[in-house]
């Protein structure tokens, strides 16, 4: 028997929106439809078939929806099973997907792993790379100067 080789790819996916009234929850069909068209554009017909056979996502239940805090925005979390050959592909379309339902997004894949289990336990591992990641994405971080030797 041959065994199917996935890899599973933890996505942080951002709502950006000026108004906290406007964010509405992005739902699993509405991320994977986002993801179906970007891999469209961007590598053809081919590319999109070639990913079709594994490709698989769903919503991160652990990890509730973070809002508001020091930048306007709501972050979800998915998990996007692929296969193992093509994995490069996706996360090239992931990081390519900026619109989901006419509203503003930035996507990044945070984890990559071979393994669903080890996808399960990094709860602890998401919520410190989520507080990092809000610290390098907001804009009032001041810039340190290098100092030559």
């Amino acid at each position: 028997m041959v065994r199917f080789k996935n890899r599973y790819l933890t996505v942080i996916v951002k709502q950006w929106s000026d108004d906290n009234k406007n964010i509405c929850n992005i739902t699993e069909k509405q991320f994977f439809e986002a993801l179906v068209v970007s891999l469209q554009i961007n590598f053809g017909d081919y590319g999109l078939a070639m990913n079709m056979t594994s490709l698989h996502c769903h919503k991160e239940a652990l990890l509730e929806p973070i809002k508001g805090g020091s930048s306007n925005g709501t972050e979800y979390t998915f998990i996007v099973r692929c296969a193992r050959d093509y994995n490069q592909t996706v996360h090239a379309a992931i990081t390519f997907v900026t619109e989901i339902e006419n509203r503003r997004v930035t996507c990044s894949v945070v984890k990559k792993r071979g393994v669903i289990r080890n996808m399960k336990n990094n709860k602890k591992e998401l919520v410190t790379i989520e507080k990092t990641a809000t610290k390098f994405i907001s804009p009032s971080r001041p810039e340190k100067k290098l100092k030559r030797k």
